[in-house]
């Protein structure tokens, strides 16, 4: 009777041994999980700053095209208000040669 306790105590000994290491290797994997997880979570976090910075380089760039275009308009309003004093002049200024 204690040879089959002590087979029975050492089968379960090494059932226990067996959980125990299965016990590990799942903690080892839920380990290299969570960090492989934190490591994505950062490299996310890097493209997002990353795509934020160029939102914001793609806004500055529009606000300076539209800036440059209002500017362009206002030259060019400038310019067509002038334009009839212009050909009057030169106008004139061709009339005066024709005389001379």
């Amino acid at each position: 009777k204690s040879l089959y306790l002590s087979q029975k105590l050492l089968h379960l000994s090494q059932k226990q041994l067996h959980l125990s290491q299965k016990s590990l290797y799942l903690s080892q994997k839920y380990l290299y999980l969570s960090q492989k997880s934190l490591y994505l979570s950062q490299k996310l976090l890097h493209l997002s700053q990353k795509q934020l910075h160029l939102s914001q380089k793609s806004l500055y760039l529009s606000q300076k095209y539209l800036y440059l275009s209002q500017k362009s308009l206002y030259l060019s309003q400038r310019y067509l208000k002038h334009q009839p004093a212009l050909c009057l002049k030169a106008c004139r200024q061709r009339r005066q040669l024709k005389w001379e």
